[in-house]
């Protein structure tokens, strides 16, 4: 089980290449849309719709860099307390804070994975 930790927390942490391949594709289209040079409400449209785009981007990222932590740290404490107990915690911590619904709490960590 301890493996499966680590190996989630791997794969989750090698994510930097796809946030800085997204700030490139933002960086090309703000260039596209200034280019073709239009002064109508097209143009203010598309400038939104690529900034929320890339907030929604940058947040997904930072949320998945903050989950390998979380993951890591996991796998660290299983070493002296029961998994049980820790996902018991990590469940309470998430909820309380409003980062996981009440309703995926309790969870096998097979499902989690």
């Amino acid at each position: 089980m301890k493996m499966n930790f680590y190996v989630v927390a791997q794969l989750l942490s090698a994510t930097t290449a796809i946030l800085l391949s997204g700030y490139l594709a933002f960086a090309l289209s703000i260039f596209a849309i200034l280019f073709k040079g239009w002064q109508s409400i097209e143009f203010w449209t598309f400038i939104v719709i690529t900034l929320l785009l890339s907030g929604f981007h940058h947040y997904l990222s930072f949320r998945v860099k903050f989950d390998t932590q979380l993951i890591k740290i996991i796998a660290r404490e299983s070493q002296t307390e029961s998994i049980e107990n820790l996902t018991l915690q990590f469940d309470q911590t998430l909820v309380s804070m409003k980062l996981m619904p009440a309703s995926k709490a309790g969870r096998d960590w097979s499902q989690r994975f």
